[in-house]
């Protein structure tokens, strides 16, 4: 009996160990893209509110694996840019952005040593996108199903995989609490983020009602397969977010030594009886 609680005390303390490793995670920020609407590659112009929470798992002392969900907007306007073409051309757009993306973090230094340390990060993730405009009286017009490029039946799907990547700085506040700022840019396989991508088409084959999205300038409809967009180049957008963190369990000194010097396991031989 008595080898039965020891062997069920000992499994409950890596239970606990294992819990500690576990932290919640929440962030808030700016988001912003980079495409037709938005050349500059990095940029606090046009920037949007975002924010997340996240879950994380220490796989060792420099490896992190987290589970984030993330919100935020988008948004480009021509008539903000320094390009005349596009302040003629007066397109613009907003969009939501709701993303769920698993990711591998690696921090340089060990924060169980060290008070900060710069890391990097890669995963992939799912993201759902909506590009909309407003009309001449300020309602919102959502631009994929106008098919604003002629796209007809078969138009550019709202939910699509990415590939985030970036960095940051991580701060150790305590043993269980962490404080960063982060920087993550998001690696898109569409040009459709903002709606613009390749040419004007044919304003007599657009949808009724289309053709004021299609192009919002001043002067004459552009001629038909003249150059509307980059569609050579996908678009992309990117948060820079303050992060917090907090163990789930949190660890006292004894288990943050047990957790620097070894990997406790259940012992498998252990009769129970």
């Amino acid at each position: 009996m008595r080898r039965t609680i020891i062997a069920l005390l000992l499994c409950l303390s890596v239970i606990s160990l294992k819990a500690q490793k576990f932290s919640v995670a929440y962030f808030a920020g700016v988001a912003n893209y980079a495409g037709d609407l938005q050349s500059k590659a990095y940029t606090f112009d046009q920037a949007q509110l975002a924010g997340g929470i996240g879950l994380e798992y220490e796989i060792s002392e420099h490896f992190l694996g987290r589970a984030d969900l993330s919100v935020g907007k988008v948004s480009g306007a021509d008539r903000k840019s320094d390009n005349p073409v596009q302040r003629a051309r007066n397109l613009e757009f907003t969009s939501n952005i709701e993303e769920f993306a698993l990711n591998l973090e690696y921090d340089l230094f060990s924060l169980k040593r060290y008070k900060v340390t710069p890391y990097v990060f890669a995963g992939v993730g799912v993201f759902h996108f909506n590009p909309y405009t407003s009309d001449a009286l300020g309602d919102k017009v959502y631009l994929q199903p106008l098919g604003t490029e002629g796209e007809g039946i078969i138009k550019y799907n709202l939910t699509q995989i990415n590939i985030p990547y970036g960095g940051g700085l991580k701060f150790a506040i305590t043993d269980n609490i962490r404080l960063g700022i982060e920087i993550g840019y998001r690696k898109l396989f569409t040009d459709y983020l903002d709606d613009v991508s390749g040419d004007y088409a044919n304003p007599a084959t657009l949808p009724a009602g289309t053709l004021p999205y299609a192009y919002r300038g001043a002067g004459p409809y552009p001629a038909t397969g003249s150059k509307r967009g980059n569609s050579g180049a996908d678009d992309s957008y990117y948060f820079t977010l303050l992060t917090l963190s907090f163990r789930l369990v949190p660890v006292r000194e004894s288990d943050f030594t047990k957790m620097q010097l070894q990997e406790i396991q259940c012992p498998a031989n252990v009769i129970l009886y």
